[in-house]
């Protein structure tokens, strides 16, 4: 896991209930990037707070180094998420990804079966 951590920023969204925060995390040297359900156990053990109320927002390796900075939105309860978050942040959280050219892949569909 994690060697070191250290919250950059932390700032109480009172409107949204929701704390947003920027971390810096230390990965073991030689290890690739964690995933992003990792970064949410990493941070949820950090701060003391349920995996499950994270939101991963944006993760940036630094060239060169071991160090991972990763803003995250904290909510007080999951039915802010759903209310605040938006669709494609929450599924790259669950680990669903995007179905390209979704569009021509449903007309190509409907083609076949006329």
């Amino acid at each position: 896991m994690a060697e070191s951590s250290v919250v950059l920023h932390d700032k109480r969204n009172l409107l949204a209930r929701r704390r947003e925060v920027r971390i810096r995390i230390s990965n073991p040297s030689g290890q690739p990037t964690p995933s992003r359900k990792q970064l949410k156990q990493q941070i949820g053990a950090v701060l003391g707070i349920n995996p499950e109320l994270i939101v991963i927002i944006k993760v940036k390796p630094d060239y060169g180094t071991n160090i991972i900075t990763a803003d995250a939105n904290i909510y007080d309860s999951s039915d802010k998420i759903l209310a605040f978050e938006r669709d494609y942040l929450l599924n790259r959280d669950q680990g669903i990804k995007k179905q390209k050219n979704e569009s021509n892949s449903q007309t190509v569909q409907q083609e076949q079966k006329a």
